[in-house]
């Protein structure tokens, strides 16, 4: 997720009305359901859990956060 509100799963831009859908199917060929988020530390909080709740209902076990530390 980057600072414009765009999303990449997989390296693919999403649409957020997508994302949920897509994660799904993404998971559906995963052993382990994970989801990572990578963000821009300039994108906004309510963007990073609108992600966070479509992996949940699209069945994530886990979310990991990464983050870069400030220069």
């Amino acid at each position: 997720m980057d600072a414009a509100g765009n999303i990449q799963l997989n390296g693919n831009t999403v649409a957020a009305t997508e994302l949920e859908e897509k994660l799904r199917q993404a998971l559906l060929q995963q052993k382990e359901k994970w989801v990572t988020l990578r963000g821009d530390q300039a994108a906004g909080l309510g963007a990073a859990v609108n992600i966070l709740d479509a992996a949940r209902r699209a069945g994530a076990d886990a979310v990991d956060i990464i983050t870069q530390q400030p220069q």
